[in-house]
């Protein structure tokens, strides 16, 4: 029963590319009664991410941009050999294979840039507490006071440049035996056998700057290269500035959120500029980097293994033309081992580790299967 009035609007603008290069290697082997198949195939992806995302909050009357830049290279192959071979009346097939995942950020920050009090985001007359009770949201930018981005400024970046991998092998048997029991009863006996093993592993790095001495190293170190690019006023006076910043050529497009012009991102962060700033610029050495960081001991890092074994036998047990009959027993053990740290923190960037926990888990299941079919006609 409370009193409901819009509050704020957060606009998203996300742009996604990504490059895909493949390929793969077939070597079909003819044996006597058989055939030996190998495998390969490669597939390198490059996902690239950039999102622009503006935050006009009238209720607490301030008005933020944001951006969030990611790119990682992932790099999968698959090889695997397979052998069909008839024994006598035994037919044999068996594979070996190995996958491997590697994947690896090149880019992966969010730097944000914030309002100052004077002037005010919003004009206070435009945006009242009556005219909330009843807003559509895109009538936010009314009240956008368009002279605050020369005193909106840089509030700080948080870099999680991260690393996954990821190994798997698997192995396989499968032997059919058909028997000739009766002129009306002929059975295919099936068994087998497989075993996959992986390992996964995710080691993820944080650095951080929004200290203001830290930020203030910063710009000690890149000074020559902000003042060439006029990001920067003077030696004197440092404060990065919106404007400076700011993307001035951006543009939504003309179908961005259906295309009738009520929303844009008002505040956008230039990311060519932000990119240079992080990736080129900026000391993010883990041993001489002037920002905080907690490199090898990310609070999201993982690492562990799995292990499938299962076994199966079965039997198509052919009764005459018309009655089918399959009995069947599959069991799996499967096994789980994880690792993580045990970690309590009181903000993103100082934490303590107390302990690194494992935690295995085991499933054995005893799978049971009968499967009747009758040919009620001949069709």
């Amino acid at each position: 029963e409370g009193v409901y009035m819009l509050s704020s609007l957060r606009v998203y603008d996300q742009i996604k590319t990504t490059m895909n290069i493949g390929g793969a290697l077939v070597i079909d082997y003819n044996l006597p009664n058989g055939q030996l198949v190998y495998t390969n195939m490669l597939s390198h992806t490059t996902p690239e991410e950039t999102e622009f995302r503006d935050d006009l909050y009238i209720g607490a009357n301030y008005h933020r941009a944001f951006l969030d830049r990611s790119k990682y290279t992932s790099l999968l192959l698959n090889n695997s050999l397979r052998l069909e071979q008839q024994l006598g009346i035994v037919k044999l097939d068996a594979s070996v294979s190995s996958v491997s995942v590697d994947k690896e950020y090149n880019i992966r920050y969010q730097s944000n840039f914030k309002d100052v009090a004077d002037p005010l985001p919003f004009y206070n007359d435009s945006i009242t507490e009556a005219r909330k009770l009843a807003m559509e949201p895109w009538e936010v930018y009314n009240g956008l006071n368009p002279g605050a981005d020369s005193t909106a400024r840089y509030t700080n970046t948080i870099l999680t440049p991260a690393n996954y991998d990821e190994k798997q092998l698997m192995a396989d048997l499968n032997l059919k035996l058909p028997l000739r029991i009766s002129d009306n009863i002929d059975i295919n006996v099936k068994l087998g056998a497989k075993y996959l093993r992986k390992d996964r592993n995710y080691d993820e790095q944080l650095y951080v700057d929004k200290y203001s001495h830290v930020i203030e190293a910063i710009k000690d170190e890149t000074q020559d290269w902000l003042l060439a690019n006029d990001l920067i006023e003077n030696e004197e006076n440092r404060v990065f500035y919106f404007y400076r910043f700011r993307d001035y050529d951006y543009d939504n497009g003309d179908n961005y959120m259906g295309g009738n012009g009520r929303y844009y991102s008002d505040w956008v962060i230039d990311a060519d500029i932000m990119d240079e700033f992080w990736l080129e610029q900026v000391n993010v050495d883990p041993e001489t980097t002037v920002l905080t960081t907690r490199v090898g001991h990310g609070s999201r890092d993982y690492w562990g293994w799995e292990r499938l074994a299962a076994a199966y036998a079965m039997a198509e047990i052919n009764v005459g033309k018309k009655l089918t009959i399959i009995p069947g027993i599959r069991f799996e053990q499967l096994h789980n081992e994880y690792s993580a740290y045990k970690i309590s923190g009181s903000t993103m960037d100082s934490w303590t580790i107390h302990d690194t926990l494992t935690k295995p888990v085991d499933h054995n299941n005893l799978l049971p299967h009968l499967h009747l079919r009758y040919r009620i006609t001949d069709w």
